[in-house]
């Protein structure tokens, strides 16, 4: 239970998320906008970064390297070094993917984490999510890619007009009556 607690302590402990609209950091390479989402870096508080020089270097070189990780699980290591604001809107999307995914959270939001990007990526992000999973973190994602939604999620919730329509296992939620009539009106 994390109601409770204040906006920016659930963001710093417990979640992470991407946004329909990309939000990077423009002047930034794509490397150094994951490398932001890395929780409690030694370099993030000016003393630390001033009292603790020489673990700050040791901890920037680790935080570059987890970055170059994840860059590379996504397929996009080639454009760790571009500046953020040159890249198309598909790869803008798969870098604040990464973003999230380097955090380490204990859940992700995800707002159409596919829209934008091409199958083969979208088949990339699609088996990271599932990866989560399998490591006991939590995905909730808005999405409108009924094949990828099938393919990936445990459970779905069907919205219409912000009422939910249906809930239940992927296969009977898109087969259902209801779902095909609030979308087919």
């Amino acid at each position: 239970e994390i109601s409770s607690y204040s906006p920016s302590i659930r963001a710093k402990k417990y979640l992470a998320r991407t946004f329909q609209t990309v939000k990077l950091a423009d002047s930034l390479s794509a490397r150094e906008n994951v490398m932001l989402h890395v929780r409690g870096q030694a370099g993030s508080r000016l003393f630390a970064a001033v009292a603790l020089r020489l673990r700050w270097r040791e901890e920037e070189r680790r935080v570059l390297n987890a970055a170059d990780t994840v860059l590379a699980k996504l397929s996009v290591e080639q454009l760790a070094l571009e500046p953020s604001e040159q890249l198309s809107f598909g790869q803008r999307k798969l870098v604040a993917f990464c973003g999230a995914l380097i955090s380490r959270s204990a859940v992700m939001l995800l707002d159409e984490p596919f829209t934008g990007v091409d199958l083969a990526k979208a088949r990339l992000i699609a088996d990271n999510l599932r990866g989560l999973a399998n490591e006991g973190r939590h995905v909730l994602f808005v999405e409108h890619n009924m094949t990828m939604v099938a393919h990936i999620a445990a459970r779905v919730l069907a919205l219409d007009r912000g009422c939910l329509i249906a809930d239940g296992l992927p296969g009977d939620v898109l087969g259902s009556n209801r779902l095909a009539g609030a979308y087919l009106e």
